[in-house]
């Protein structure tokens, strides 16, 4: 891994150059470790732009992310769903990205969130969905 340059505050008005430099870096990546997954009970939201129930299936959890499906009713009233992982300390994990795509028949679509750090999954307490500033449907991890 090469780095060059440590800053503070990048990508912002305020960046500041703290020590002009070229760092580089070797080391193995371990890949031995499976994935640590848990398949979570289909749950039914409430979509907050339309008042409709949404059921949500085939929910799986990771350590990198949270994969699941819902129907598709109606192409142009996509549910807003946002996934967050609340950890048993209280501290709300937000993905990094998330997307969407139809399976082949265009019956469901297929949703992928990845977090923007790693989880534990035995620190993870519950998972809300829904609107941030909406209602919020809890998934408990067992």
């Amino acid at each position: 891994m090469a780095l060059k340059n440590l800053v503070q505050d990048g990508h912002t008005n305020g960046e500041k150059i703290l020590r002009k430099a070229d760092w580089y870096f070797a080391f193995t990546l371990d890949c031995q470790e499976a994935l640590e997954t848990k398949q979570l009970p289909d749950v039914e939201m409430i979509d907050d732009a339309t008042s409709e129930r949404i059921l949500l299936t085939d929910f799986e959890l990771t350590n990198t992310g949270v994969h699941f499906h819902f129907d598709i009713k109606d192409e142009d009233k996509m549910p807003s769903v946002v996934v967050r992982a609340v950890m048993k300390n209280g501290t709300v994990i937000f993905p990094n990205s998330g997307v969407g795509s139809p399976t082949d028949d265009n019956l469901e679509m297929v949703m992928t969130y990845i977090w923007r750090v790693p989880l534990n999954l035995e620190e993870v307490d519950h998972l809300l969905i829904g609107d941030e500033k909406g209602s919020n449907t809890k998934v408990y991890i067992q």
